[in-house]
């Protein structure tokens, strides 16, 4: 019996599961401009006022630490565009979607920290207390990754300092 493989862009780690969602963006073809980018990025994202995101969530599951996370991104669709306009897309979505599984990487050290944590037999209560620091913790740094990066941000913001290495 020959089973039949479907290829999505869900991958396990671990035992946990990432999606990956894509929102499109449509090309007309060597016409498009980075601004035409720009502008259906601002009404497409399902993230406003952000281009992407990643959310991830860290419950237990029989006696473990489990993640679940969505990264969701724009993709482009349609004839292929320009190569300046290509190299200005690519300039800028590649640092983007480094942005985005940073964030994924913030709720593997969740994970990890608090499968770290059970493996001192806490009690209830002390697990819940461990929870609320680690995520408290994280938030923080989360926030701080954010601003340090400024990848989350829209490419018209992106475009105003690309034009000054341009």
């Amino acid at each position: 019996m020959k089973m039949k493989m479907k290829m999505t862009s869900d991958f396990y780690m671990h035992n946990n599961m990432v999606k990956f969602k894509y929102y499109n963006i449509s090309s007309k073809g060597k016409e498009t401009t980075f601004k035409d980018l720009t502008n259906q990025i601002l009404t497409k994202s399902p993230e406003t006022p952000y281009a992407a995101s990643c959310w991830w969530n860290v419950k237990m599951v029989k006696k473990r630490y489990v993640l679940k996370a969505t990264i969701t991104l724009p993709r482009i669709r349609g004839p292929p565009l320009k190569h300046g306009v290509r190299k200005q897309w690519d300039t800028w979505h590649k640092p983007l979607k480094c942005h985005e599984l940073g964030h994924l990487m913030f709720g593997r050290l969740y994970r990890d920290t608090m499968n770290e944590f059970l493996k001192t037999k806490p009690t209830p209560t002390q697990r819940k207390e461990h929870e609320r620091r680690v995520h408290k913790h994280l938030a923080k740094e989360e926030r701080g990754f954010d601003r340090k990066t400024q990848h989350g941000l829209l490419p018209h913001k992106f475009t105003k300092s690309i034009n000054h290495v341009c």
